[in-house]
């Protein structure tokens, strides 16, 4: 067993089997990183001179950590194997990632992997949970949110299907920066929902009142098995537009034939109680994270970070 680690370029010419999911996919991570202003480093085992396992790194130099929130870790995996040969693999893998980076973050997918190899790698491990609807069964609303569904019917709310609105994606990027989303992230999200957009994986729904205005939107990226939600905003709870929305959503994407929505996360107690009632299970994942010498990374992260702060002020730089 041994490891080849390829530049994008190299890996692209390989040909090996593609990931269905979205955000495995290779389109979108060129994207991704496009957008976040990342390299990418493909790690590859191969086993009798067949590659079984591929993890594709965004990072600038000996820099893999985290960049954002949305999306997890690409893992691609070409055959399936043994416990063993797993354990074996992710442990000559993670050896080379330490050897490679000085500061790394993985947001690894809901029941993906067995993050054994990498606490026994000395990474350390948080514990969060996401909301997840099936689709291929019935949706088992509470009695709250079926009373909201025909309330919102009853004063003739109406959701619009669109694949890319720009003031709707405005409005989402707004209620997020409200939220906390960094002020570096905007310019990003609208470069991958752009391409998200043009190649068919993305739709906004947009929710309207009676007398026509818009008064909540979501955005949704998917697949050919899931979507993801990527923000919702307004709804007016009281007048049922906030469940209404959701459920207008998920109708939708069931006649897609998609099997499962995540709905981005669950740690928020309110948060996680509202996504249950609307028939939202949970699921963990996990943030694995190591740094080579953590009071070296501190230091040279909030050095950089002074440095710039001073240029701007000298008005040396702009941005």
């Amino acid at each position: 067993m041994r490891i080849i680690t390829y530049s994008w370029t190299e890996y692209k010419s390989l040909s090996l089997q593609a990931s269905e999911d979205l955000f495995h996919s290779l389109p979108f991570l060129e994207n991704f990183a496009i957008a976040y202003r990342k390299n990418i480093k493909v790690f590859c085992v191969y086993t009798n001179e067949r590659c079984i396992l591929s993890l594709p790194v965004l990072h600038q130099g000996k820099d893999a950590s985290l960049s954002t929130h949305f999306f997890y870790q690409a893992i691609l995996v070409h055959e399936h194997f043994s416990e063993r040969t797993f354990l074996q693999a992710w442990e000559l893998l993670i050896s080379e990632l330490k050897l490679t980076f000085d500061a790394i973050d993985f947001k690894l997918p809901p029941f993906a992997i067995d993050i054994r190899p990498f606490t026994w790698a000395g990474f350390g491990q948080k514990s969060y949970y996401t909301a997840i609807i099936q689709l291929t069964e019935a949706i088992l609303y509470s009695e709250n949110v079926r009373r909201s569904i025909k309330k919102a019917e009853k004063a003739a709310l109406q959701v619009r299907v669109n694949t890319l609105d720009e003031e709707l994606l405005k409005q989402n990027i707004d209620d997020m920066l409200l939220h906390g989303l960094g002020a570096s992230e905007p310019a990003a999200i609208q470069t991958w929902i752009h391409w998200a957009a043009k190649s068919g994986h993305c739709t906004m729904f947009e929710l309207i009142n009676a007398e026509g205005a818009t008064i909540g939107s979501s955005i949704y990226l998917y697949d050919t098995k899931q979507a993801y939600l990527i923000s919702v905003m307004g709804g007016e709870e009281q007048s049922g537009g906030q469940a209404y929305l959701y459920h207008k959503a998920f109708e939708h994407f069931k006649s897609l034939g998609l099997e499962k929505i995540d709905l981005l996360g669950a740690n928020i107690p309110s948060i996680a109680l509202y996504k249950s009632k609307l028939g939202a299970s949970a699921e963990s994942y996990s943030i694995v994270s190591y740094r080579k010498s953590f009071s070296r990374y501190f230091f040279s992260y909030h050095l950089k970070k002074i440095i710039k702060k001073v240029l701007k002020s000298l008005r040396i730089i702009n941005k």
